[in-house]
Parts: C-alpha cells; sequence; structure tokens
C-alpha cells in the first residue's frame, strides 16, 4: 500500500462505502414519473435503465477499491502494477496504458497517469 498516514485508509474506505450508499439511493429511488406517449415511455424505460447500469458499475468499481485497499493493491494499476500517480478521484484503479487497452476490449475502467 503507498505510504498513507494510518488514519488515511480508514478515512477513504469510510468516505467509500458512503459514496455507495450515495449510489444505492440513487439507484433505487431513478423513477421518472410522467403521463406521456408510449414511445416516451420507452425512451424514459431506457434511460432508466441506463442509469440504473452505471449505478451498478460504480458500486462494483467501489467495492473493487475497498477491497484493494485491505489487501494492500491500492494505488498500484490493477493491470500492470505499477504504481499510479497521485490524483483526485480515489476510484481510479488503472494507469492510462492499461485503461486504454481496457477500452479498445470493451471494458471500462479509471486511470491515472503513470
Amino acid at each position: 500500500m503507498p505510504n498513507l498516514p494510518e488514519s488515511q485508509p480508514f478515512n477513504l474506505i469510510k468516505s467509500l462505502l458512503s459514496h455507495k450508499q450515495h449510489i444505492k439511493n440513487q439507484l433505487t429511488s431513478t423513477t421518472i414519473e410522467a403521463n406521456i406517449t408510449p414511445t416516451a415511455d420507452n425512451l424514459i424505460a431506457n434511460i432508466e435503465q441506463g442509469l440504473a447500469v452505471i449505478c451498478q458499475q460504480e458500486i462494483k468499481q467501489t467495492d473493487f477499491v475497498i477491497s484493494s485497499i485491505y489487501h494492500g493493491s491500492y494505488g498500484f494499476c490493477s493491470g500492470c502494477g505499477k504504481r499510479l500517480a497521485n490524483n483526485n478521484s480515489p476510484l481510479i484503479t488503472t494507469c492510462a496504458p492499461c485503461s486504454h487497452n481496457d477500452n479498445l476490449s470493451g471494458m471500462q475502467t479509471g486511470y491515472a497517469s503513470v
């Protein structure tokens, strides 16, 4: 694990769990109500489905980051193992080259420069 002050991993996990709960709340309240035509209803259903997928991906990514903190791999690229540069998002888990390769193969990940 990167050299973090002893309380920093705890604070990061606490923040990530709070973020996860917020996303779960968003997921359960993502219902657009409207009296509109069937075509518009289909569009709204597609939007709701897309938002649900995004929320589920965010929860999965948050769980992965929490796991990496517990296992001591937080701060290192999950693809190549190189140390990630400091970044503003704790959800970034891959370096730019690995993220680029994942995106080419159809996977979606966050990235940071190395």
